[in-house]
C-alpha cells in the first residue's frame, strides 16, 4: 500500500516543479539571446569587410545610400498546433468589442512572435496559405466569425465569437 502524500507537501513539490520549468525556460532564452548576438556580431563583421572591399574600388559609393532589401522569406520556427493558438491568441488581443482584425496582421503577428533565425526559411505567401487554412478550419468549427463575404479573396477580417 502506497502513503498518501498530504497536500500541503504535494503543492511544495508542484511549486518547485514549474519554478524548476521556469529557470529551464528562462536559462534557454539567455543560450539563444548569446547566439543571436554572436550571429549578429558575425554579420556586422562581414558588413564591415564588404564596405571595407568598396572603399578600395576606383568607383567610389557612398554606403549610406545603399538601401537594405527585405527578402519574402521568414525564418519561423513553429512547433504543431502554434498557428492555430497564435491566431486565437491574436485575435483576443486585437479585439476588442468584436472589432475584427485582418488576415494581413494575424500574418505579420504570427511571423513576429515565432520568428527565429536558426529556423528553416519558409515563403510568406506559404505562411499565409497556412493561416488562411486554420481561419477556415476555425470558422468551420464555430470558433471566430467572419466579417467579409465568403467569395472575397483580398484575405477578408475576422473575430473570435
Amino acid at each position: 500500500m502506497s502513503t498518501r502524500v498530504p497536500p500541503s507537501l504535494k503543492w511544495l513539490i508542484d511549486k518547485r516543479a514549474r519554478l524548476h520549468g521556469e529557470i529551464i525556460k528562462t536559462q534557454n532564452s539567455i543560450a539563444k539571446a548569446h547566439q543571436l548576438i554572436d550571429e549578429l556580431k558575425k554579420l556586422n563583421e562581414t558588413l564591415a569587410a564588404i564596405d571595407k572591399t568598396l572603399e578600395l574600388h576606383e568607383i567610389k559609393i557612398d554606403v549610406i545610400n545603399i538601401q537594405p532589401i527585405h527578402t519574402k522569406y521568414v525564418r519561423l520556427d513553429l512547433p504543431h498546433g502554434s498557428i492555430t493558438n497564435a491566431i486565437l491568441t491574436c485575435l483576443r488581443l486585437y479585439t476588442d468589442s468584436n472589432t475584427p482584425i485582418y488576415k494581413t496582421q494575424i500574418v505579420e503577428f504570427l511571423i513576429a512572435r515565432h520568428s527565429e533565425l536558426d529556423a528553416p526559411e519558409t515563403s510568406k505567401a506559404q505562411v499565409s496559405m497556412s493561416v488562411k487554412s486554420a481561419l477556415k478550419r476555425l470558422y468551420r468549427n464555430g470558433v471566430i466569425k467572419r466579417h467579409h463575404h465568403p467569395d472575397d479573396t483580398s484575405g477578408g477580417s475576422w473575430s473570435v465569437l
